[in-house]
């Protein structure tokens, strides 16, 4: 089946996109996911991709975005990818699932839950690791036993657990060969118009490649899986949701230095909390606030890492190493013998741990906090703003509560005790935390290009806007699969849980 670049298409009448099945809207992790399950259960199957292949300026033009602080404008137009495979040409390919109590009522967080458990996600999870390349063996406990791993300490108030991170990131070179066999892939293609009919079911999308040309594609079952944000701006422009909900529940990661470590010697702290590599696979090592004190603190879902950075002028092996195979670069030879000492601590730290072991490296603490749906922040559309299509841009508002702060204040305590206690390291906090009567700002947090909510999941057509199998309220035949449908964000990464519910959904396609 055709891979089809439709601005290199001369004749639109030519162009037969009739009888599919399911047309999916975007080409990122989970319309390629969704696309690939669908084909597998003999279902046709046509993904519209705005994008091409690689990253190109006109494309990423078009996430442009009015906004009301500085760093969401990177995050909305930098951070995703309009391309074949999405965002994931270039993100990291870290996959982390929610926890249990994600999906359950929080009544001290004041904000919707999820309108299902964990419990009908545990085997699309898995499906989801698959399809990314990475283990299928869990995250705390059963993984960090196959790691070699301990906890570095018990604690009441701290999960010790791994993320990991997929060999092959890019979903379209992992996957763009099979995609093509299975499917047809129509890019350069973006979305300007879709026709309802009286009844209230979408008949048919029209796309318009970048030299004007357009199409009309008759529709049987249409799929939104274009990105956190694109999925609520979609719904917007093309008027398919009526829900008041539409547009409300905004949420970033909120992200921020914790502070710094002071150690003469870090190997231990490396060796315990550096990402490492494990048969061919990466994984990195967090902090997150387990449950218990999440409950009886009334906080949200906050982690932590510990980044190990080089500074420029000193040595680092991995480095060294690197500069001397690159740009065979003689003086690396000659600094690398100096070093010798440290290299060899490096191997064997490799060998022993699956570590990069830094000598000189600084420390700090990172936080990736949860934000709550219910901080009042919103998407709407930017009406005095236009794309080159004509259409307005996005309008992020981004609004940080106090209880994220809260909740990074306990984190940022529990870590400095519990690391201090444990390596007789000194742990400064960032200044803010000292200060009880300091007031709470918002500006300490940046965003990390984890876009969710917008198009909530829930049983009530008032309050959300697509119910729990993702399809829309009020329209028939148009699902969403997207982080835009979170109604919480939790600490994790959002893309794994996405693609679980895009395997979620194709199951009960399936079983229709």
């Amino acid at each position: 089946m055709p891979l089809i670049d439709f601005n290199e298409v001369e004749n639109t009448n030519a162009l037969d996109l009739t009888g599919f099945d399911f047309t999916i809207i975007g080409c990122g992790a989970v319309g390629i996911h969704v696309a690939l399950l669908l084909a597998e259960q003999a279902k046709s199957v046509l993904i519209i991709e705005s994008g091409m292949l690689g990253e190109h300026a006109e494309r990423q033009a078009l996430n442009k975005v009015t906004v009301n602080r500085s760093d969401m404008a990177s995050s909305a137009q930098w951070g995703r990818k309009r391309a074949l495979g999405g965002t994931t040409i270039r993100w990291g390919g870290q996959a982390l699932p929610f926890r249990e109590l994600d999906f359950k009522e929080r009544s001290w967080l004041k904000q919707p839950s999820w309108p299902l458990e964990m419990d009908v996600l545990v085997k699309h999870y898995a499906d989801a690791e698959r399809y990314l390349g990475v283990t299928t063996d869990g995250y705390y406990h059963q993984k960090l036993a196959r790691l070699k791993l301990s906890p570095p300490f018990s604690s009441a108030d701290l999960d010790y657990h791994v993320s990991k991170w997929a060999p092959q990131p890019n979903m379209f070179e992992r996957h763009g060969k099979n995609l093509q066999e299975k499917t047809t892939v129509l890019f350069n293609a973006h979305c300007v118009g879709v026709t309802k009919s009286d009844a209230g079911k979408c008949t048919s999308v029209t796309v318009r490649n970048f030299k004007g040309a357009e199409i009309a594609i008759e529709l049987n079952k249409l799929v939104i899986a274009n990105g956190g944000l694109e999925s609520a701006r979609f719904l917007m422009l093309h008027q398919l949701s009526q829900s008041p909900a539409l547009g409300q529940g905004f949420m970033e990661h909120p992200c921020m230095d914790l502070g710094v470590i002071a150690a003469d010697d870090s190997a231990k702290l490396q060796e315990k909390f550096s990402t490492r590599m494990h048969r061919r696979q990466k994984y990195g090592i967090r902090l997150s606030l387990s449950e218990a004190a999440q409950i009886n603190n009334q906080l949200t879902n906050s982690s932590a890492s510990l980044m190990f950075e080089t500074p420029e002028s000193a040595f680092d092996p991995l480095r060294a190493l690197s500069t001397l195979v690159s740009k065979k670069n003689p003086r690396k030879l000659l600094e690398i013998v100096k070093h010798a000492r440290l290299m060899s601590k490096s191997v064997l730290a490799y060998l022993q741990h699956g570590i990069v072991l830094k000598p000189f490296a600084k420390i700090r603490v990172t936080a990736m906090c949860e934000q709550l749906a219910s901080d009042g922040s919103t998407l709407s559309l930017d009406h005095n703003h236009l794309d080159q299509f004509g259409f307005p841009r996005l309008k992020i508002h981004w609004v940080i509560s106090e209880a994220t702060w809260h909740s990074a204040k306990y984190l940022a305590r529990v870590v400095k005790r519990s690391i201090e206690n444990t390596f007789d390291v000194d742990v400064h906090l960032r200044s803010e935390f000292d200060a009880e009567s300091l007031a709470f700002d918002s500006d300490i947090f940046n965003s990390v290009n984890h876009h969710m909510g917008g198009a909530v999941m829930g049983l009530d057509p008032g309050s959300s806007v697509v119910d729990p199998s993702l399809k829309l309220h009020d329209v028939e035949n148009v699902w969403v699969i997207s982080a835009a449908v979170f109604p919480t964000s939790s600490h994790s990464n959002p893309t794994l849980t996405a693609l679980a519910l895009g395997g979620r959904f194709v199951s009960t396609q399936v079983g229709e």
